[in-house]
C-alpha cells in the first residue's frame, strides 16, 4: 500500500478577532492524499477551503495539528526547506492568476524553474513546451494585459507544472471565468496534470467541477465530511 503523498492530522487553525473572539476555522481536519490521486472539496464561501490549501502548500501555520509530505513535518522544516518545498514540490493555481504584468507569459512561466536553480535555456524550453501544450504557442511573447482571463488561466497551469511538481493545488481556478471558458480551463487542467502524472486538490464551491474529480469531500463548519467517489 502507497504511503500518503500528503496528509493532515487533527489539523486546526484560529484567528484571534480584535474584540478578543477567537474564530475557529478549522476543527480538526484528517486527510490523506496518495500519489496519483485526484481530489475535489466542496465548500461554500468562507469555509475555510483557502486556508486549508494555504497550509497544505506551506504558506500558513497551523494552530494545532500536523501537515506531513511524505512524511516530513512542514513545522519543523527550515525557512529555506519550506522554500524549496513550495518551490519543487506544490504548484499553485489561484483563482486569480497572479501573473507579473511586466513580464511576457513565456517569462512568467519560467520564473520559478529560475528560482529552482535551471539554467536559462532549460527554463526557456521547458516553458515553451508547457505553453504549446495548454494552447498558446502564438502568443508566448505577449504579456498578461493582452491575453484573456482564460488564457491567463492556462498561463497559470503553465507555470503551476513547470518544475514537475508532485502536487497541485488549485483554490477555485475556474471561479472568475464564464461557464463556457471555465470549462475549458477545467478540462486542460485535468488533461495537463495526468499527463504531468501530478496528484491534484481542488477546492471549489462548484459540485459540477468537484463531481469530476476521483474523490469529493466537502468542508463544513470546519470539518471535513466524505461525499461518495464518482470518476472524472
Amino acid at each position: 500500500m502507497n504511503s500518503p503523498l500528503i496528509e493532515t492530522r487533527a489539523l486546526k487553525k484560529y484567528y484571534q478577532e480584535k474584540g478578543g473572539e477567537v474564530l475557529k476555522i478549522l476543527k480538526g481536519i484528517d486527510l490523506a492524499l496518495n500519489p496519483g490521486e485526484a481530489l475535489g472539496i466542496q465548500g461554500r464561501s468562507g469555509s475555510g477551503k483557502s486556508t486549508l490549501l494555504h497550509l497544505l502548500g506551506g504558506l500558513d501555520q497551523p494552530t494545532k495539528g500536523e501537515v506531513l509530505f511524505q512524511g516530513q513535518n512542514l513545522a519543523q522544516m527550515e525557512a529555506n526547506e519550506l522554500n524549496r518545498y513550495r518551490n519543487e514540490q506544490i504548484g499553485f493555481v489561484f483563482q486569480s492568476h497572479h501573473l507579473l504584468g511586466d513580464f511576457s507569459a513565456l517569462e512568467n512561466v519560467m520564473i520559478p524553474a529560475l528560482i529552482q536553480g535551471n539554467n536559462p535555456p532549460e527554463a526557456r524550453a521547458r516553458a515553451k513546451e508547457l505553453l504549446e501544450r495548454v494552447g498558446l504557442s502564438e502568443r508566448i511573447e505577449h504579456r498578461p494585459g493582452a491575453l484573456s482571463g482564460g488564457e491567463r488561466q492556462r498561463v497559470a497551469i503553465a507555470r503551476a507544472l513547470v518544475n514537475r511538481p508532485k502536487l497541485l493545488l488549485c483554490d477555485e481556478p475556474t471561479g472568475s471565468l464564464d461557464v463556457v471558458t471555465g470549462k475549458q480551463v477545467a478540462d486542460l487542467l485535468f488533461e495537463v496534470s495526468r499527463d504531468e502524472t501530478t496528484s491534484l486538490i481542488l477546492v471549489t464551491h462548484s459540485q459540477e467541477l468537484a463531481q469530476r474529480l476521483q474523490r469529493q469531500m466537502e468542508l463544513r463548519q470546519g470539518v471535513l465530511q466524505l461525499q461518495n467517489e464518482s470518476r472524472p
